[in-house]
């Protein structure tokens, strides 16, 4: 009997599956649990989405937020599953989550955008002109056929990026809260963009917004008071203005990821670094007093040799982030828990998380911190009662363990069980995986849709194509991602792909 070739598919950092080469496709993963691919934490809220495409939600429910159904004034402490919406094709799922201060928005498997929760100034961008909820899935505004790869949702405004590069935005005035909004989707621009390039991910929190383009450059715009937009000065932005990598990195270093908090902003270079710029209550910028500009984190001490950043992620007050062995680690703000290391002191520097274990994606929110593990389950930590104090007002029950309690170190929540799916033949060959200078899909249908996301459902690469496709990773960091394809006869289907 002649020998099978075999890959070694690795997926959330430790975690391998044995899968003969023949059958490294889309539904190579079948027969195997069906894992979290995607958390989002909100205000006081939490979203999870499964890879069968099932999305989870749980915590404040106030505004009709979590897309169950009628508002609550009682917190939701199980995870429920958010029903789709009607007339969806047969199989479609939901892709990717981004939760709110008291809205959320999700994409579908066949690229609709839907919003839910609070629309008192349009950041559902459904088109109404007064205050107004939505407690199920609504459509986000745009003409039929358009396709979204990535959405933002954040306090009281939206964005959303289309299929084809383009950025929208709606909702409040970023540079007048009392004043102006937008109900449906209007197109942001980039003065002295570079021609041909495209937007690929977006990060909001409050007043400003951090987003990427294809060329690697990173730009920004809203409130400037506090240095957050990262151009140097405190002047307010209307439109985006580029934001320089800072003075000593290598050369060639681009932007892949950038997070944005309350009034700081972080962000992630090609080479592994991680840079912080804007107010610095905590230490949460790094040891720089408020720097209006990128500057250098120092890699942990304790952090292993050989690693690097790999995920960055911003709460109101609190930065986590993850480096290339899976270690997740927090700094900033921690008065009630959510750095997650078993302490409410401020440690002015990263520290890693208290159980050690190793995560595949981690993401912050007003008082607590959710991360998905190698083993693809959710884990919750934070929202735990102020020292000296017998009660946390800022608990709704988004740890999802079914009470208000809180929690110094990262625990499994009670998010629905994993499931398994049916085996299926396999569809579509993709390789080299793990990949490092290029990456190739064959046997696409016409038309199909590919898209290359991070772990935080961060659009890295969007593309259009027909037979083959063959990606130039040259500026994509190392890391797990999930690449999508999606066709107009079919559900998409998701492979887990690792660049080195």
């Amino acid at each position: 009997m002649c020998p099978v070739a075999s890959l070694i598919v690795t997926v959330f950092g430790r975690l391998a599956w044995v899968v003969p080469a023949g059958l490294l496709a889309f539904e190579a993963l079948a027969q195997q649990p069906v894992p979290y691919t995607q958390v989002s934490a909100g205000g006081f809220k939490s979203f999870a989405v499964r890879a069968d495409g099932t999305l989870w939600a749980w915590g404040s429910n106030v505004d009709g937020e979590l897309g169950l159904g009628a508002p609550t004034s009682a917190p939701v402490l199980v995870p429920q599953q958010v029903a789709l919406p009607a007339g969806l094709p047969p199989g479609s799922g939901w892709a990717q989550v981004s939760a709110g201060a008291s809205h959320a928005l999700a994409i579908a498997s066949d690229g609709s955008l839907w919003g839910w929760g609070s629309n008192g100034v349009g950041e559902l961008g459904t088109g109404a002109t007064g205050p107004a909820f939505a407690p199920r899935p609504v459509a986000v505004s745009a003409p039929a056929g358009t396709r979204w790869a990535h959405c933002a949702a954040s306090s009281s405004f939206s964005l959303g990026i289309r299929a084809d590069g383009t950025l929208w935005q709606w909702g409040q005035s970023l540079l007048s809260p009392s004043g102006a909004w937008a109900g449906t989707p209007l197109p942001v621009t980039a003065p002295g963009a570079a021609p041909g390039t495209t937007w690929t991910a977006v990060s909001s929190r409050r007043y400003h917004v951090l987003a990427l383009r294809s060329d690697g450059t990173l730009w920004a715009w809203g409130r400037n008071g506090d240095g957050e937009v990262g151009d140097g000065t405190r002047t307010d932005r209307a439109q985006p203005v580029a934001v320089p990598v800072p003075a000593g990195t290598p050369a060639g270093a681009r932007w892949v990821q950038a997070a944005a908090g309350r009034e700081f902003s972080l962000g992630l270079l090609s080479t592994g670094d991680l840079c912080g710029w804007g107010y610095n209550a905590n230490g949460v910028v790094g040891p720089s007093a408020a720097p209006l500009q990128p500057a250098l984190l120092p890699f942990p001490a304790a952090a292993a040799a050989g690693t690097r950043w790999q995920q960055v992620h911003a709460g109101i007050a609190h930065a986590t982030a993850l480096r290339t062995d899976g270690s997740l680690w927090t700094w900033g703000e921690n008065v009630y828990g959510q750095l997650v290391n078993n302490a409410q002191t401020v440690p002015f520097a990263p520290v890693r998380e208290a159980t050690n274990g190793t995560w595949a994606q981690v993401a912050g929110g007003h008082v607590h911190t959710l991360a998905i593990g190698t083993d693809g389950g959710v884990y919750a930590g934070g929202a735990a009662p102020a020292p000296g104090t017998t009660g946390n007002p800022y608990n709704y029950g988004q740890l999802g363990n079914g009470a208000r309690t809180g929690s110094l170190v990262l625990q499994r929540t009670l998010a629905g069980p994993l499931g398994r799916r049916p085996a299926q033949a396999a569809a579509y060959h993709v390789y080299p995986n793990p990949a490092r200078h290029w990456l190739a899909v064959d046997g696409l249908p016409a038309r199909a849709v590919l898209t290359l996301a991070t772990a935080l459902g961060q659009a890295v690469r969007v593309e259009t194509a027909s037979g083959r496709a063959r990606w130039d990773l040259g500026n994509v960091v190392a890391g797990v991602y999930l690449l999508t394809v999606a066709t107009e006869d079919a559900a998409p289907r998701t492979l887990r792909v690792v660049v080195e």
